[in-house]
């Protein structure tokens, strides 16, 4: 199926998700660099973060958390009760959660929202928003005493 919204990827799309996204959570802020494909929340530890990621190929948006320590064993570490709650965080979301590698040495944990359920940035938005929303409120709580031990900051 054809993801028109994927043919209009600007700063458009990424204003209009941090508007949203801004309106539901106050605990962390959008942060101000982005790029083509993604918006990341930073969370205030090095290398981990909140973020928003078109998949293109796949005419998706992952609504995710990623680990990008240069340690793959901290970021699994880290993924690992993540994993272990997979079914509960993603409980009465309807959209596919995923939690495992990316790529060689980082961990993602996401939402994959199909892009070709959106005909425009204004109807995306909301739902992007809204679901990273969820996401933090069900991952924070298991992150954040993890990255307080300092693995976050590697």
């Amino acid at each position: 199926a054809y993801a028109p919204i994927l043919e209009r990827l600007s700063g458009e799309l990424w204003d209009a998700v941090a508007a949203e996204f801004a309106q539901l959570n106050t605990r962390f802020p959008v942060s101000t660099s982005r790029g083509a494909w993604f918006l990341q929340v930073p969370i205030g530890h090095n290398r981990v973060h909140y973020e928003w990621l078109i998949q293109k190929t796949k005419r998706s948006m992952h609504v995710a958390v990623h680990w990008e320590l240069h340690d793959r064993e901290a970021n699994f570490a880290m993924l690992e009760p993540i994993q272990a709650r997979a079914a509960e965080i993603g409980r009465g979301v309807e959209y596919e959660f995923i939690a495992g590698p990316w790529g060689k040495h980082h961990a993602r944990a996401a939402f994959v929202v199909p892009c070709e359920d959106f005909g425009s940035v204004g109807d995306i938005a909301p739902e992007a928003a809204r679901v990273m929303d969820i996401l933090i409120d069900r991952t924070w709580p298991i992150l954040e005493p993890l990255l307080t031990k300092g693995t976050g900051n590697a």
